[in-house]
């Protein structure tokens, strides 16, 4: 029949695509009803036969559009690919820049005192925020290359850390921000006469 060789051109030229899979199971459902009616000697509205020819117009567009969509993928493919390598060799070296930075520098380095180590951790949260974005840009572009996502684990524990931390300085502070208040607050009511 004529209706399954050309829902089967769609299927085999495009990659499954579930909105060129409906279409093709409506222009079926079209074609069969319209195919057992004219068998049985039954009027088939004209309407319903424009529905079927301009369903199968589209469907051809759409497959057509489609496959021009695909070539110009797969022309431009290579070129993303080489400037994802690239950036991630890139990014491979802030993640080891920021990790010894961490380690040097950061908020849990031993002989600091609260407030610098508060303020340290600030400056890492704003950096570790820029990194995390691009760890997750860069792992969506090796999946969607299909190739192997690179794990970072010092990403996710410096993470697992700045979290923690935050927490930490985040109660330090409403306790320092808390103490300088009640000292205001006893001035204020015992003034000299």
């Amino acid at each position: 029949m004529y209706q399954t060789g050309f829902c089967g051109r769609i299927m085999s030229s495009l990659i499954f695509n579930p909105l060129a899979f409906i279409v093709c199971l409506q222009y079926n459902n079209l074609l069969i009803t319209l195919l057992s009616g004219s068998n049985r000697q039954i009027d088939v509205p004209p309407d319903e036969q424009n529905r079927v020819d301009s369903l199968r117009y589209a469907v051809e567009r759409l497959v057509n559009q489609a496959a021009f969509i695909q070539d110009e993928l797969i022309s431009v493919q290579p070129t993303f690919k080489q400037e994802l390598l690239s950036g991630i060799g890139v990014f491979h070296q802030d993640v080891n820049d920021l990790e010894r930075g961490y380690a040097l520098e950061g908020p849990m380095v031993p002989a600091i005192t609260p407030r610098e180590a508060s303020d340290r951790l600030n400056m890492f949260q704003s950096r570790f925020d820029d990194i995390f974005r691009s760890y997750q840009t860069y792992s969506a572009g090796e999946q969607l290359f299909g190739l192997p996502i690179t794990d970072y684990s010092c990403i996710h524990r410096i993470k697992k850390e700045l979290n923690l931390l935050q927490k930490l300085y985040g109660l330090y502070n409403q306790v320092c921000v808390g103490n300088s208040h009640s000292q205001e607050l006893y001035w204020l009511y015992f003034t000299p006469l």
